[in-house]
């Protein structure tokens, strides 16, 4: 994604946003777990996985297997309210990783779309 007009900062920022509030539900020492995956495997920060939303939801399923789609939820719901989008949490599908990075992305296009706007 290109840093055109601000948009990655501002996204990357939203979704550092979300991932923090996500993982507090999860308390430090798991969070350090999925941190460590993430850095060993992919070489990043959580917060640097907006560019590779894959690899963060791999990490919360590798880590804790299906309740990582409840983290996973989190940000994505915590990402839409960021965006003032009318996402509702009954709309969230998440059945895979795919399924997160596709919420991801969609929110990246929706910012654009957004900034696009003003």
């Amino acid at each position: 994604m290109s840093e055109t007009n601000g948009v990655g900062s501002d996204y990357k920022t939203i979704y550092q946003n979300a991932t923090t509030f996500a993982f507090q539900a999860l308390g430090n020492q798991i969070s350090r777990v999925v941190a460590n995956y993430v850095s060993r495997k992919y070489g990043m920060t959580i917060a640097d996985t907006f560019s590779k939303p894959g690899s963060l939801a791999e990490a919360l399923e590798g880590t804790l297997g299906t309740g990582g789609l409840l983290i996973e939820r989190r940000i994505v719901k915590s990402i839409y309210l960021q965006l003032s989008s009318p996402l509702s949490e009954s709309d969230i599908r998440l059945r895979t990783s795919q399924d997160f990075e596709r919420y991801v992305v969609e929110s990246q296009a929706l910012l654009q779309k957004n900034h696009r706007r003003e």
